[in-house]
């Protein structure tokens, strides 16, 4: 681009990327950043299932960005110490021992689920 006798650079050019000649055209010299591999877990995946059907604005402005995968990576490990969390509170409160674990763990199971149907009737 010439203005007024100045030679001005394209903020492409500004950037350091510049161009390449091949045959009688000038290309971009475009490359792809590898992209990270990301474990979304379940709790991430129901997430994104639940902006892709409630707020489809969210969604696509977090793929457009290029932030999906981080986002729902954060929103599973968030989920998931939450559950640990109130699974350590529970057996806290309902007094879960290492004694009843060591027995098995069918009988650590049939007594979380007489517990559970106990609090549902």
């Amino acid at each position: 681009m010439q203005s007024r006798g100045i030679f001005m650079k394209s903020i492409y050019e500004t950037t350091g990327k510049g161009y390449k000649q091949q045959c009688d055209y000038l290309l971009l010299n475009l490359s792809v950043e590898d992209e990270k591999e990301y474990h979304i877990g379940v709790w991430g995946q129901r997430y994104r299932n639940h902006l892709k059907a409630h707020y489809k604005i969210i969604y696509y402005n977090y793929l457009t960005k290029g932030t999906s995968c981080e986002h729902l990576v954060k929103v599973d490990n968030r989920a998931e110490n939450m559950l640990h969390q109130f699974v350590k509170l529970l057996a806290q409160k309902e007094n879960i021992t290492e004694k009843l674990k060591a027995n098995g763990i069918s009988s650590l199971f049939t007594y979380m689920s007489s517990m559970h149907c106990d609090k549902v009737n």
